[in-house]
């Protein structure tokens, strides 16, 4: 007989194999897809890359941004976040371009009203003629400078009559009319606001001047509304009426003369830095529609070579 193994033999050694198999298998199994743990223990860190599906979501993840919306069809297009944003910077780099522009052309009103100060200082030794009228209304330089917001190089322009001072004897007190202040305070909004860059301060003075006193009243009542809120109340103007002996009426040079009104006082003009002038300056009254009217006959300007002088209309009641 040849030699061979049985079909009961090989049938049991193919069992076996079989079994083998079965209980090593799932070792393998485990062995290669349980990932291997530290020696000090625990789980892996969440950056663990691991191999199969996970390395596909890491992809899928940092692909695109984080948005809940879907994406633009068409790709070369900008998003709407993008286009919001440079809208939004696009906006506010217009406010601050606007905001400087504010501040300088703010700067420059400042400037040029200051300037307008500086040339019509007046001097009571260039105005010697100045009078005001009995019962017109007087406020001290403190309670002007205080009510009206007036700064030094402000109040310098306006003429003023002198009274003794019982606080300083050796010092006079400085009195002016409230008219005057008005036409101050009515030119100096006019020219904070640029109207005199609109209205030609001499040829439209009166409108300029009663442009100037809305916006003045305005801001005014403003103010007063944010003291009534925090529970202050502003200081009420102190007026009073100051009264002169009578002088009689002369001509100190003796010359041709024209006629200027009770209250108006001059100021000396210059051009280009030299002098050139005087011009004559008039009380206004923002109430009154005949104020233009009024002063339509006097003459303005007087050239500093001119053989006549200015010299107050005859009335009864001066001083």
């Amino acid at each position: 007989m040849g030699c061979g193994v049985s079909p009961t033999v090989a049938h049991m050694h193919y069992r076996r194999f079989i079994a083998f198999l079965d209980a090593y298998y799932p070792a393998m199994v485990d062995l290669q897809t349980t990932p291997r743990k530290r020696k000090y223990g625990g789980t892996p860190p969440p950056d663990v890359m691991r191999p199969g599906p996970s390395k596909r979501i890491k992809v899928a993840e940092t692909s695109s941004p984080s948005s809940s919306r879907s994406p633009s069809p068409h790709p070369h297009e900008e998003s709407s976040s993008v286009s919001y944003d440079k809208r939004g910077l696009h906006n506010t780099r217009g406010r601050r371009h606007e905001s400087v522009r504010r501040m300088a052309e703010k700067k420059r009103h400042a400037a040029r009203w200051k300037e307008w100060c500086e040339e019509h200082r007046w001097e009571k030794d260039n105005d010697p003629g100045y009078k005001q009228k009995v019962g017109s209304k007087e406020v001290h330089r403190s309670d002007a400078m205080s009510y009206f917001r007036l700064k030094e190089y402000e109040i310098e322009t306006l003429p003023y009559v002198t009274f003794d001072n019982e606080h300083n004897p050796t010092v006079p007190g400085k009195s002016y009319n409230l008219a005057n202040l008005h036409a101050l305070v009515s030119r100096k909004f006019a020219f904070l606001h640029g109207i005199d860059e609109k209205l030609d301060p001499r040829a439209r003075e009166i409108e300029l001047l009663k442009r100037g006193w809305e916006l003045f009243d305005a801001n005014t009542k403003k103010l007063e509304e944010r003291m009534r809120a925090q529970g202050k109340k502003r200081k009420e103007l102190v007026f009073g009426v100051i009264f002169i002996p009578r002088q009689p009426r002369r001509n100190e040079r003796s010359c041709k003369t024209k006629p200027r009104p009770f209250g108006s006082w001059t100021t000396r003009v210059y051009e280009d830095g030299v002098y050139i002038g005087q011009w004559l300056n008039f009380q206004f009254d923002p109430e009154g529609d005949d104020f233009g009217d009024t002063y339509q006959r006097y003459e303005r300007f007087r050239p500093k070579d001119a053989e006549w002088d200015w010299e107050l209309d005859v009335v009864d009641d001066w001083y």
